[in-house]
């Protein structure tokens, strides 16, 4: 990820997070040679706003960490969250876990619908896990459309919601 400075943002596993510090090393190492970024969460209702990570510069591509969307992409994203179709009731979260580790907000996207349509079918039938994966996954969605359409969380929350209904 190059034109990285002091301030851009960034999107780790689907919580934004802002670059505070960018630190030369004087590490030989090729794994470690650059720069060191420094990062924390970009939203002070963030439950870990106290947390503050590092990373090499050149590691940020192995470890899926990426720029947020453009606006125009997010658009595409939302609309998708509106489709109608078939309900698919066959939940794996193992499946679900490795795929919200590609980092991929199209991706996370299609399992939030998938997860909130079966939701709506299931009923009482969906369990407490399944929600509570269905809230994570929600808040990574959340996340992104706040920061590239300059809204709080909960603006973006609404704006989420209101598509996949």
């Amino acid at each position: 990820m190059k034109n990285l400075k002091v301030g851009s943002k960034i999107v780790d596993r689907g919580k934004v997070y802002r670059v505070f510090k960018l630190e030369k090393t004087n590490s030989r190492s090729k794994a470690f040679g650059g720069r060191l970024v420094h990062y924390k969460p970009h939203f002070k209702e963030s439950p870990d706003y106290g947390i503050v990570c590092s990373i090499p510069q050149s590691s940020l591509y192995e470890s899926n960490i990426r720029k947020p969307l453009s606006k125009n992409e997010i658009d595409n994203i939302l609309k998708g969250l509106s489709k109608k179709g078939i309900i698919d009731t066959d939940l794996d979260l193992n499946v679900c876990e490795d795929v919200l580790k590609e980092n991929s907000l199209h991706k996370t996207a299609e399992i939030l619908r998938k997860f909130y349509r079966a939701q709506k079918k299931l009923g009482e039938e969906f369990t407490k896990k399944y929600r509570d994966f269905l809230d994570r996954i929600f808040e990574h969605v959340v996340e992104e459309v706040a920061l590239v359409f300059g809204t709080s969380l909960e603006g973006a929350r609404e704006k989420v919601y209101s598509y996949l209904e």
